[in-house]
């Protein structure tokens, strides 16, 4: 699922973890694009996820 993932070309780092989900996933969305429907169609549609947490960050001051 990992190199599907990566080979989408949409994620900029992409991590394998320990504990509750298998991997971690950092992408950059166009301002502007919606974040759930980016990650339904784009990341969530990918064979073998099965789900998804979304965390948004934004930059301190």
């Amino acid at each position: 699922m990992a190199d599907a993932i990566y080979k989408t070309e949409l994620v900029s780092e992409l991590y394998s973890t320990s504990g509750d989900w298998d991997l971690l996933l950092k992408i950059y969305i166009k301002e502007g694009d919606e974040v759930g429907r980016f990650v339904n169609e784009k990341i969530a549609a990918i064979p073998g996820i099965e789900r998804s947490l979304t965390t948004l960050t934004f930059t301190a001051f």
